[in-house]
């Protein structure tokens, strides 16, 4: 049951300086929503832009933690609008996030397979922060609105659901989709691969030892999304 979404963040690396442990590299945070569709959908892509770069100009720079920007973000996005209240949750109880979502990709064989193992049927916001803090987005259907998953203009996407009569006079839509249009669209499928061989091409220059288990009392992703898919299923 539900309008399931998925919102993935592609961030860059975050350095303190050699051996710090809050190291972190180029990767990956997701984000799961469980009632996001149409116009909803557009609305909260327009919030989560805004929160996005107004808390990145308080940050400094290389040092961005963009962890707590993203869960900030995804909060304000959630909950400033009243009429369009929602819930999200990060998608990896893992301490380090980026680490567990990089290696999914990586074994996931192409960019749409890694997509693919998540619980979705009405797309994908995809995210992607560059070095210097600029925001790019990408909007991509679920398979439940088309035959497939396509990169779709927010305009288009919303018309997967309606008839122009039934949402050309909601100005407060009508003015997030100027704001998605005015931000550098991201190619989702091919930012997703080029970051999947840049991995692939790091672990194999850099063979890295298996990781340490999850601290104790950190929830397995894995069992988030069987325990998501046994909800929907019933």
């Amino acid at each position: 049951m539900g309008q399931r979404i998925q919102i993935v963040f592609k961030v860059p690396e975050t350095y303190y300086y050699e051996s710090n442990p809050n190291n972190n590299p180029e990767g990956l945070l997701v984000y799961h929503n469980q009632w996001l569709y149409g116009k909803s959908f557009v609305k909260y892509a327009s919030r989560l832009i805004h929160a996005l770069e107004y808390l990145i100009t308080e940050e400094d720079g290389a040092r961005i933690n963009w962890e707590r920007i993203v869960a900030q973000a995804v909060n304000y996005a959630d909950y400033s609008d009243i009429t369009n209240m929602t819930e999200s949750f990060p998608l990896s109880g893992s301490v380090r996030p980026r680490e567990y979502f990089n290696n999914l990709l990586k074994e996931s064989g192409s960019a749409l397979g890694f997509l693919e193992k998540f619980d979705n049927n009405n797309g994908y916001i995809f995210i992607e922060a560059t070095p210097k803090g600029e925001i790019g987005i990408g909007i991509l259907n679920g398979y439940e609105d088309a035959e497939e998953i396509k990169q779709r203009d927010p305009e288009e996407y919303v018309k997967l659901f309606y008839t122009e009569d039934k949402y050309a006079d909601d100005e407060k839509l009508m003015e997030c989709i100027s704001r998605i249009r005015q931000r550098r669209e991201v190619p989702v499928l091919v930012a997703l691969e080029k970051l999947r061989k840049n991995l692939l091409k790091t672990t194999e220059e850099n063979p890295q030892p298996e990781p340490s288990p999850q601290v104790s009392g950190s929830a397995d992703p894995t069992i988030v999304l069987e325990k998501l898919r046994g909800e929907n299923d019933g």
